[in-house]
């Protein structure tokens, strides 16, 4: 799990020089088991640009 941690935190890295109007789209099996990993919450956090949405919400 800590190993997704670390890929999740360089792909925000990248997406969080998008602008905040910027539209985009991360396909791929990121490996996560449920939404409580720290790792998908990294994705989904808010708090910056680049941030990823649960189109199902799960």
């Amino acid at each position: 799990m800590a190993a997704r941690k670390v890929d999740d935190d360089a792909i925000r890295v990248r997406t969080g020089t998008y602008s905040d109007s910027a539209y985009f789209i991360a396909m791929g099996d990121f490996n996560t088991f449920c939404g409580t990993e720290t790792a998908f919450d990294t994705l989904l956090d808010q708090t910056n640009n680049g941030y990823f949405i649960d189109p199902l919400n799960l």
